[in-house]
């Protein structure tokens, strides 16, 4: 069977018989691993295990429920405090919940932390129909934003990661929203470290147990469906360097945590021998492309990765394949905003503070609701010299600055 290929068994009404025997057979069937660790600043990933392979997300999808989330807080769409509906559709969303009326309301902030800490699908669905109209409107939706930041393998169904076989996604599209996440919504990134959460008189404890043992993790979050396995994004910081990473297809939450550990010891270890000038770091198994390193950005958005291979290739076979790149398309972002008028104002000041006379400004228009945008302003056609330098000045004057490589 080709790498990647997602497929299903419907049993018809006279093999009723036979499902316990498959579903015996399925359970022992181990879920399709793969896993990344990468750079949060930079982007350059420094272990990757079919980094490129589809996989299911499982509750992996309410991360990028949750950024659209962010994404309207941001634009004023509605504040953390205002009441949303809860319908019955949402009120009717299995395990794990809030256990939400239908009929009832909460808030945003709620919801929240209702879906960060008990990975609640009741209130994911309440933020999708509030945002989309409904959730299938709202999954079209969150697939276009991950088109828009280059996650170019991912497609979503639902919004809170219930079994779907269509609904696929890589370790490499993940460790791009978790980049975009962070830089986006610092101020919202934090609320993945809440270690509690007590809504009507419950207190739902955090799913990703491995922050109370891991120095420095503040986030993300896990998943699990029996077709996914355990799946785990995180991230945590030491002495400045801040890592995340990706597992997937973990055979239970202990030995899927067991494995992010020692990924993520690996990694810190190695940026630190790196920045002592030693070669002599912990390795983690080598990364399944052709470049040592690579970095984390897009063609549409800063956030696609510049991958050392071709990510729109099927399963593995494009270990090979190196990407072209041209003198004059790389770029710089130098933000996101939530109007047209602010991002071209940045635009302005940016361009006058640097001189480029070269560079052509853009003002990329990204929906995250029915009627909400966000605006990601850049200056584009540099060659990779005046796109590192450009981000070094601009850097110091204030600006928050990602450098854009050309597209894979």
């Amino acid at each position: 069977m080709r790498v990647g290929k997602v497929f299903n068994i419907r049993l018809l009404p006279i093999l009723v018989l036979l499902a316990a025997t498959l579903a015996a057979s399925s359970a022992q069937a181990a879920p399709r691993s793969a896993e990344l660790i990468a750079d949060a600043e930079t982007g350059r990933i420094l272990h990757g295990k079919d980094i490129y392979s589809l996989r299911h997300p499982a509750s992996l999808t309410k991360v990028m429920t949750l950024y659209l989330t962010f994404a309207a807080l941001q634009n004023g769409r509605f504040t953390l405090n205002t009441y949303l509906p809860v319908s019955y559709h949402a009120a009717a969303a299995p395990s794990s919940k809030l256990g939400l009326e239908p009929g009832s309301r909460i808030t945003v902030r709620d919801a929240v932390l209702g879906v960060i800490t008990e990975s609640a699908n009741d209130a994911a669905v309440v933020l999708a129909e509030t945002l989309g109209g409904s959730e299938s409107h709202f999954a079209q939706i969150m697939t276009a934003e991950a088109r828009a930041l280059g996650m170019k393998r991912t497609t979503y169904r639902n919004a809170n990661g219930l079994p779907d076989p269509s609904q696929v996604t890589t370790a490499f599209d993940q460790a791009i929203l978790t980049r975009a996440l962070m830089a986006h919504f610092p101020q919202y990134y934090t609320y993945f470290g809440t270690a509690d959460f007590t809504y009507a008189g419950i207190t739902h404890r955090n799913h990703n147990h491995l922050m109370e043992r891991y120095e420095g993790m503040d986030g993300l979050k896990t998943g699990y469906i029996g077709s996914s396995g355990f799946n785990l994004i995180a991230s945590a910081k030491r002495n400045g360097s801040r890592l995340i990473g990706i597992v997937f297809g973990g055979r239970s939450a202990v030995k899927r945590d067991r494995r992010m550990a020692g990924l993520l010891d690996a990694g810190f270890e190695r940026v630190y021998a790196e920045a002592k000038g030693s070669k002599q770091y912990a390795e983690a198994p080598a990364v399944e492309t052709t470049a040592d390193a690579v970095d984390v950005t897009t063609d549409k958005s800063e956030y696609q990765v510049a991958e050392g291979v071709n990510s729109t290739a099927q399963g593995d076979s494009d270990d090979n394949e190196k990407p072209v790149a041209s003198q004059k398309n790389w770029g710089v972002q130098i933000g996101s905003y939530n109007t047209r008028k602010k991002g071209l104002s940045a635009l302005h000041q940016a361009k006058k503070t640097t001189q480029l006379r070269e560079a052509r400004t853009q003002l990329i228009q990204v929906k995250t609701g029915r009627r909400s945008f966000i605006y990601r302003a850049r200056l584009s056609g540099l060659d990779e010299e005046s796109a590192r330098n450009t981000c070094f000045s601009l850097s110091d004057k204030g600006f928050s600055c990602l450098t854009l490589p050309p597209p894979g």
